[in-house]
């Protein structure tokens, strides 16, 4: 095991901060107060990493290289000496003692930074040297100045963002190594958040994100200040990239536990992959430059799916579903005879001469019963708005009466026949199916209800017109302008009840020609399909009875 060196452990822990960037004589540094650093005796070990290529012998010279860089107060060397230790053999000492350096040097930023990694990533050290370290942690803390950072949008930490923190030096002997920071967002709908700890000066913050344009700023850090405003960035979308949606779609049944996918640029270039699970979320999302790609898909027991496509600039992401197709062989069809259709009682022909003929009868009908109404309609207008004088006398007053009297009767005969033919029309597009007869008889019935209620209610308005218009001999007939709204409201009702009552004739007359048709054709059916002839039959040694027809 490689630990920290007697010499970096005394002497690191009992430095005093340097000035930033500064080279002093070789000297030994004056040991601050006991309240500022921890004992000594406990400075951490750490193990290496498994994978370290140096030699324990390579290590050690490095070590004593870096001894000596920091007793001539060469804190800057002394720290690149041991950040390059660490970049080669990810010694966690080196790390450790490089935070150490920087301490000194006054480069808090970088000690802090230096620091976190060692406390994350450290498994095995005893408790007394994480306290150590958690120690000059603080400490680091405590001489810089918190600098809270805020990236957005959420949409633009899906993969993560990278913050590159760069000192902006003063002079050229200021020589710090870049900062790295990885965001990850905080949920759904809010943006990324974290504070940097930087020493006083100058920085240059940058932020990255896959599918969205770098973002950069320059900061000024105060000395002494406690904390400091937000640095905030919103990120662009980079309009050169496109998210990218796929989900799979199976055949029923398919127990398929994951699909790889491939997106395989046209132009060359690597390929980008993802797993859909069609069975969890059954979808997965990359990120690929707009342009022409190939979509590929293979999985054992499945043809392969290829699909070409063309990725433009856009906020949303493109949907693709990666069909799966069983190579397997289709199973073999057996032809299943054909089921007989519906019999049909009515032929087609004769329906459509029913239906034609139905049809036929109620045009005459309707356009008959129109040209009634209208001048019926047109009659009982000149005679309800004549003039009161005109009708005033008891002469006059029989006179209007009169032509009141027809122009109603003209107007309901016109609006029966109108109904009837309406009756009639139903009926005949009824007729042009192969109906039951329940059908049939259900127009019946609904065409006797409105005529019996028709012909009621009809017989009711006469009532009312009677007393208005019937006046007897030897009676003085009533005012003629006091009549009209009366008469008006009585001959209203008359001409609804005589079109409902048209209709339920033309539905009885419709609907009772289509069962005459239906039983017609009927019987005549069974009749062709009965027993057609009775005789004796005889041959050789053989004798019986012969049926002969259609069963």
């Amino acid at each position: 095991m490689i630990t920290c060196a007697p010499w970096l452990a005394l002497a690191l822990l009992a430095a005093t901060p340097a000035s930033p960037a500064s080279s002093a004589p070789p000297s030994q540094p004056t040991p601050p107060s006991a309240t500022e650093q921890p004992s000594p005796t406990k400075a951490p070990a750490a193990q290496p990493s498994p994978s370290a290529p140096a030699s324990s012998g390579a290590v050690e010279e490095r070590l004593l290289r870096a001894e000596k860089l920091y007793k001539e107060r060469r804190y800057v060397d002394s720290a690149r000496e041991l950040e390059a230790l660490w970049d080669e053999t990810r010694q966690l000492n080196a790390l450790y003692n490089a935070a150490l350096a920087r301490f000194a040097a006054g480069h808090f930023a970088q000690t802090i930074s230096y620091l976190q990694t060692y406390t994350a990533e450290v498994k095995d050290a005893p408790p007394e040297a994480l306290e150590v370290a958690s120690f000059q942690l603080d400490k680091a803390k405590e001489r810089s100045v918190e600098v809270p950072l805020i990236v957005g949008p959420p949409a633009s930490l899906n993969e993560g963002a990278e913050v590159t923190i760069r000192r902006i030096p003063d002079n050229p002997g200021d020589r710090r190594p870049d900062l790295f920071v990885r965001l990850t967002p905080a949920g759904e709908s809010a943006p990324a958040a974290t504070n940097l700890y930087l020493d006083a000066g100058r920085w240059s913050v940058a932020v990255s994100a896959r599918g969205y344009m770098r973002a950069e700023r320059e900061i000024n850090v105060v000395k002494g200040k406690v904390g400091a405003s937000p640095v905030s960035f919103v990120l662009a979308r980079d309009l050169s990239m496109r998210a990218v949606a796929l989900r799979v779609e199976l055949p029923a049944g398919a127990k398929v536990e994951e699909v790889p996918v491939r997106l395989i640029p046209r132009a060359g270039g690597d390929a980008q992959t993802c797993t859909i699970r069609p069975f969890e979320r059954n979808e997965c999302k990359l990120l690929a430059a707009t342009g022409a790609w190939e979509l590929r898909a293979e999985l054992p027991g499945y043809l392969p799916f290829t699909q070409q496509i063309n990725l433009t600039s856009g906020e949303s992401a493109a949907a693709f579903t990666v069909a799966m197709v069983s190579d397997a062989p289709p199973p073999p069809v057996v032809d299943e005879p054909a089921s007989p259709g519906p019999v049909e009682v009515v032929p087609k022909p004769a329906r459509l001469r029913l239906a034609g003929g139905l049809n036929a009868s109620g045009l005459p009908l309707f356009v008959t019963g129109l040209g009634l109404a209208v001048a019926g309609s047109n009659r009982y207008d000149r005679v309800a708005n004549a003039e009161p004088d005109a009708c005033d006398s008891a002469s006059e007053a029989f006179g209007c009466r009169g032509d009141a009297i027809k122009a109603i009767r003209m107007r309901t005969a016109g609006l029966a026949l109108v109904g009837t033919a309406t009756g009639l029309f139903v009926t005949g597009l009824t007729g042009e199916f192969d109906v039951k007869p329940r059908v049939w008889y259900a127009e019946m019935g609904a065409g006797g209800a409105l005529l019996i209620g028709g012909a009621a209610w009809l017989g009711a308005t006469n009532v009312a017109l009677n007393k208005e218009l019937r006046v007897g001999e030897g009676q003085a007939p009533p005012v003629w302008v006091d009549s009209v709204p009366n008469i008006d409201r009585a001959t209203n009702q008359r001409l609804a009840a005589s079109m409902i009552l048209g209709t339920g004739l033309g539905l009885v007359a419709g609907s009772t020609v289509g069962l005459l048709v239906r039983r017609h054709h009927q019987r005549k059916g069974k009749a062709s399909a009965g027993l057609r002839s009775v005789g004796p039959y005889t041959n050789v040694g053989q004798l019986g009875l012969m049926l002969e027809g259609r069963f």
